[in-house]
């Protein structure tokens, strides 16, 4: 299987925008919903690759949820990582191809949750789940059991985790940015999943953000 975002746009009305390059002002028309509209219909679906037919995943209100995010694991589950549009809940599921069967393994609500900064991957160990979320004051990158259900913060929470992250399995480290010294900086930070011991690895002053290399022991860095 590939899994895919599929996005249904074709129950949205067609609005007219002006292209002004031509010699001629011409109007487009594009789908796009007005306020007040119900939204394009997001899909998760798996490709079979044998027949290439495309089966939907039926995930309650499409029309109302983003896809964040998804991932396969080592013995082919797929993480599926969704939030409502309202920024007010967000799920997490883990789907087997095998029978079809969609668990739910983690749900947050608030209602005072405006927007949305959320990433999620397996853990190296193929079982258990990392994600990061506004679960206490800070951002910061949680790691989740699916059997129980508990979770435990591995960032500290002087700061926030900024955007999304990047595992590197065979090092067994987590990469993500951090607003510190202060909210004017972004800095990169790992993380070692077997102690939980952070280590800060930027340190010039500005903004950075980095790409691990596959062992982990190298950082491509982009700073401005």
């Amino acid at each position: 299987y590939i899994a895919v975002h599929f996005v249904d746009r074709r129950e949205q009305r067609k609005v007219p925008f002006p292209y002004y390059l031509a010699d001629e002002t011409q109007p487009n028309e594009v789908r796009r919903g007005y306020p007040g509209d119900a939204n394009e219909a997001r899909h998760v679906g798996l490709l079979r690759l044998e027949d290439r037919r495309l089966e939907l995943l039926p995930l309650p209100d499409p029309e109302h949820n983003q896809v964040i995010g998804f991932a396969w694991s080592p013995d082919a589950r797929l993480l599926i990582d969704r939030a409502s549009d309202t920024a007010v809940d967000r799920w997490l599921d883990v789907m087997d191809p095998g029978n079809g069967d969609i668990q739910r393994i983690w749900h947050s609500n608030r209602s005072t949750r405006i927007y949305t900064s959320f990433a999620s991957s397996w853990h190296p160990d193929g079982r258990q789940v990392l994600f990061s979320g506004d679960l206490e004051d800070r951002y910061g990158l949680y790691r989740l059991d699916p059997a129980s259900g508990r979770h435990e913060r591995l960032s500290t929470a002087d700061h926030d985790l900024l955007g999304s992250f990047s595992v590197v399995p065979d090092a067994g480290l987590v990469f993500y940015n951090a607003n510190v010294p202060h909210p004017s900086e972004q800095q990169v930070f790992s993380i070692a999943l077997d102690s939980g011991a952070a280590n800060r690895v930027t340190f010039l002053a500005g903004t950075n953000s980095g790409v691990p290399s596959s062992d982990g022991s190298r950082l491509a860095v982009l700073h401005s």
